[in-house]
């Protein structure tokens, strides 16, 4: 089985995953550096998001608290029955541009994830450390 099994370089695929992270990193936090007030204003009929806004303030962590609602807000707002029902009306309101941005920002976030999982199973399964 193990002639079977391609060379793989982890070393070069250890370093594009860098890359797309620094990339990532920076795109989110230019993203909603940029954006994140326009998509409070747009989802500003929920209560919930006023709370939050509210609540964490401007700070760093406050703004990332933020951002992590905004992003469950629109990819699953089902998990929140318990604080609200959210309307899809509601979300809908947000311009599909910025909608496209936050659902971006996710599923690059999922797909560099898969990418270090797979990167540490192949360094495993070949042995490098």
């Amino acid at each position: 089985m193990e002639a079977l099994m391609p060379y793989i370089a982890t070393g070069w695929l250890a370093l594009a995953l860098h890359i797309a992270i620094i990339i990532h990193i920076v795109a989110t936090y230019i993203f909603y550096r940029t954006y994140l007030e326009v998509i409070e204003d747009c989802l500003s009929d929920i209560a919930l998001v006023k709370k939050h806004r509210d609540f964490y303030g401007n700070g760093h962590w406050g703004r990332i608290m933020r951002e992590i609602l905004i992003r469950y807000m629109i990819m699953t707002p089902a998990i929140f029955k318990k604080h609200e029902v959210i309307a899809q009306w509601k979300i809908q309101k947000l311009p599909p541009r910025l909608r496209f941005g936050v659902k971006l920002s996710r599923y690059s976030s999922l797909a560099i994830i898969t990418a270090m999982l797979l990167l540490y199973y192949f360094r495993l399964r070949l042995g490098v450390r």
